[in-house]
């Protein structure tokens, strides 16, 4: 049996410009950076400390307005959840690349 504690948000913080472009965020600081300013993505750490709230954060601060499906969609479209560094996603993607080769 595999089970999961899903974190919709946290495939998306590797280190990747996509991101970065999806929301429209402009440099400098890189968003790590920014977060880690705000105290959001402590240092070592492979995501922020709330990835759903830092997302958030993000969108409010770049898009001044709600988060959409739309930001998902680009987001999948240009980063691969291949680098995603979560135990829990990985064991799941690998189990789903068994089921359906």
């Amino acid at each position: 049996m595999l089970v999961i504690d899903p974190e919709l948000e946290q495939w998306i913080w590797q280190d990747n410009i996509h991101v970065e472009s999806a929301l429209k965020y402009t440099r400098p600081p890189s968003l790590r950076a920014f977060l880690a300013q705000t105290g959001d993505w402590p240092a070592g750490q492979d995501k922020p400390t709330d990835p759903k709230a830092a997302f958030e954060k993000c969108v409010v601060r770049q898009l001044r307005g709600n988060r959409s499906s739309s930001l998902y969609r680009k987001i999948a479209a240009n980063v691969s959840v291949t680098n995603c560094r979560d135990a829990e996603f990985q064991s799941l993607r690998q189990q789903l690349q068994v089921w359906f080769p």
